[in-house]
């Protein structure tokens, strides 16, 4: 796979996914398979697609994706084997469709980050707001 650098848009967001390269974020063999969250792959890839698009055209997450998004507390980037982009993992708050709160977890690949101003992260799946950053939480 070509390298990629990931590209820094005008309001300060990383995004990581190279343009056109979705279709890596969703296997084929599950595009038509519902989970836990109760959409397809496809809507899945189609939500991805729509919010990358978005955030290139300088258009950030509103406040309602913001406010319904899991929260991450002591979270770092992470590699994991055979994966191109890495993934977060953190401290869950809030809700999520498949975890617990209070515990760690690992999230799907990170598409794109914004660490400067608002504080979120867009995974292959889903919005996360971003607390603070592992060894960075206040006692």
């Amino acid at each position: 796979m070509p390298r990629h650098h990931p590209q820094h848009t005008a309001s300060g967001v990383l995004i990581l996914l190279p343009e056109g390269g979705t279709g890596l974020a969703v296997a084929e063999a599950s595009l038509d398979r519902i989970g836990s969250d109760g959409r397809t792959g496809r809507e899945r890839q189609a939500a991805l697609e729509a919010d990358l698009a978005r955030l290139r055209a300088g258009v950030l997450p509103n406040e309602t994706e913001l406010q319904d998004a899991p929260v991450l507390h002591d979270w770092r980037l992470v590699i994991r084997a055979g994966e191109p982009l890495p993934s977060l993992t953190g401290i869950l708050a809030g809700a999520h469709p498949h975890a617990t709160p209070g515990r760690r977890i690992v999230t799907s690949m990170v598409a794109a980050l914004d660490i400067q101003n608002r504080h979120w992260a867009r995974t292959v799946s889903r919005f996360y707001v971003l607390g603070p950053p592992e060894g960075m939480r206040k006692s």
